[in-house]
């Protein structure tokens, strides 16, 4: 019964935290760029978001993948916003925008946005759209030379019941 309970807690608490959207850590963008007649920017890099509440703040880093001539080969800008259950509202400010508004919306693992710039850059008026889709890595866990040293005492003393039998 002890255990029921605690499975309950630790599976209620797992999903108020699920409920929160933390955007905390690494996400891999893809940002299309619509220059006003002087063609398309693609961009892919990755952006870094720490959260404190429900305020955001990070770096965005993009590499040019296509478009024209007139890209700058470059994205870099600094990120700040609020979230509101799946809805997040920011500015991008620095890099080739200049400062830029946006608006964004979870699905699934992904954020949806687009952007509009506040003020000059080398493309003024421009909008675009992105997607960022969370880099999740996984940590396996490792033995220390002293759990290696448990772990195969703890399988030679599960073994001994069935060499036992098989000795008589």
């Amino acid at each position: 019964m002890k255990f029921a309970a605690g499975f309950l807690l630790v599976v209620g608490l797992f999903s108020a935290a699920m409920a929160q959207n933390t955007l905390w850590g690494d996400w891999f963008i893809v940002t299309e760029i619509d220059t006003n007649g002087q063609g398309t920017c693609t961009y892919s890099g990755e952006v870094h978001i720490t959260q404190a509440a429900s305020q955001i703040e990070g770096t965005v880093f993009q590499s040019l993948i296509g478009g024209s001539l007139f890209c700058p080969s470059v994205l870099a800008a600094h990120i700040m916003g609020t979230v509101s259950g799946s809805q997040v509202q920011g500015t991008l400010e620095g890099g080739a925008l200049g400062t830029a508004t946006f608006d964004a919306t979870m699905d699934g693992n992904q954020f949806l946005g687009t952007f509009v710039p506040a003020s000059a850059g080398p493309f003024p008026e421009i909008s675009g759209s992105w997607v960022a889709t969370e880099n999740r890595t996984v940590d396996i866990p490792l033995l220390s030379p002293w759990g290696l040293a448990l772990l195969g005492l703890l399988f030679a003393l599960g073994a001994l019941p069935f060499l036992r039998r098989k000795a008589s």
